[in-house]
């Protein structure tokens, strides 16, 4: 009688464990199947990383114009199916000094706000949202015209860049890398005043990660 009672109750035992799992499990692949991750560092499974933006623009007092702040690439969760593979470039501030014979500098710092424009809810991971933060310090030339009167001004530039964090979906991120592009010192479309393009290779990691 008591080896029956304790098979029973181990089968009891097994059967709580086996619902507990299962319920378990039906959370973590509750979004049509797949697993939803709730942190970039439990998807950053490749850390080298290329960026790319066609137009920057700004506005007056250096405020990125909405149309056409959009970074798209492979910055660690980019590249997998269901997440998003574009981004905002957002909190633009940037100096650029000019020297003798048109070499100078052009630094500054801005964020990477991913989850925008699209509706990220739909990712088949979950939702992703959140900053990275970055900061860089370029020389740069001017490039000389091909006729003065029809050639407006603008500067190449390249230069090491940082990672410095990241918050939301991409807190505790770090890394570095190699930024390059141009300044268009003219207007152009729709209002704006200034505009950058330009790219980004580098690596990031996260804080605990390997």
């Amino acid at each position: 009688m008591k080896s029956i009672w304790r098979n029973r109750v181990a089968l009891a035992l097994l059967a709580a464990l086996l619902l507990a799992l299962s319920g378990t499990a039906a959370v973590a692949y509750a979004n049509g199947g797949c697993p939803v991750v709730d942190s970039a560092r439990e998807a950053a499974t490749e850390g080298h990383f290329h960026l790319y933006t066609k137009m920057l623009g700004l506005l007056e007092e250096g405020q990125v114009h909405q149309d056409y702040c959009s970074i798209t690439g492979n910055l660690m969760t980019f590249t997998h199916p269901g997440t998003p593979n574009s981004a905002a470039i957002g909190d633009w501030t940037f100096k650029n000094r000019v020297g003798p014979k048109g070499r100078g500098s052009i630094s500054g710092s801005f964020s990477i706000d991913v989850g925008w424009p699209a509706d990220s809810t739909g990712f088949i991971y979950g939702p992703v949202y959140g900053k990275i933060y970055i900061s860089f310090n370029a020389v740069s030339a001017f490039v000389p015209k091909i006729d003065e009167d029809c050639e407006p001004d603008h500067y190449n530039f390249q230069g090491p860049f940082r990672v410095t964090g990241g918050d939301g979906f991409y807190e505790g991120i770090r890394g570095s890398g190699t930024i390059g592009g141009t300044f268009h010192d003219h207007e152009g479309p729709d209002d704006v005043q200034q505009w950058f393009d330009f790219a980004m290779i580098g690596t990031a990691r996260f804080r605990g990660h390997p």
